[in-house]
């Protein structure tokens, strides 16, 4: 943001969609506004797969100018925005929660799977099993058919899901 700051002007909205510390996010947009330039804090939720197909999530904290200037961009790219609340710091907490029950699912998950496979059970019925269960959610059903076929390319690494986790021990 330090670098782009020389050239903002009042007609420059700038969308972050870095999941940072909330303090962070509203440091960036105190040298925007400084400029006169609207801060829209702007995080998603979404693999690379709902990245590349328009399907991302985006969770919005900022003033409803700078949401309606950066909308249709955000449209384009999204299934859906989520108004979390109206300041800058607000969207990137929520990302922040919401991330922390993502790496506990996908990290129970692994275990829970390693538990059937050592009891001789096999990995298809613990996926029929999970689909009625209560706990069965979008990320076990992305993420344990990937490691039943012992396919670990990364959607998001966990450098960066542990970088998540620590803001939100932090912010905890």
């Amino acid at each position: 943001v330090q670098q782009l700051s020389p050239g903002l002007t009042a007609q420059h909205t700038v969308t972050a969609h870095c999941t940072v510390a909330p303090e962070s996010m509203r440091l960036a947009a105190e040298i925007v506004e400084r400029r006169g330039a609207r801060f829209l804090d702007a995080p998603f939720t979404g693999s690379k797969v709902a990245a590349e197909s328009g399907q991302l999530v985006y969770y919005i904290g900022g003033d409803e100018a700078a949401l309606k200037q950066a909308r249709p961009i955000l449209e384009a790219s999204s299934k859906e925005i989520v108004v979390i609340g109206n300041k800058v710091g607000d969207a990137t907490v929520m990302k922040v929660a919401t991330n922390l029950i993502t790496a506990a699912t996908a990290q129970v998950a692994a275990e829970a799977l390693a538990l059937v496979r050592k009891a001789g059970l096999t990995p298809d019925a613990f996926t029929r099993a999970m689909k009625s269960n209560a706990s069965n959610s979008t990320t076990v059903e992305m993420k344990v058919p990937m490691m039943v076929a012992s396919d670990y390319e990364p959607h998001f690494s966990v450098k960066h899901m542990l970088k998540d986790v620590r803001i939100g021990m932090k912010l905890a």
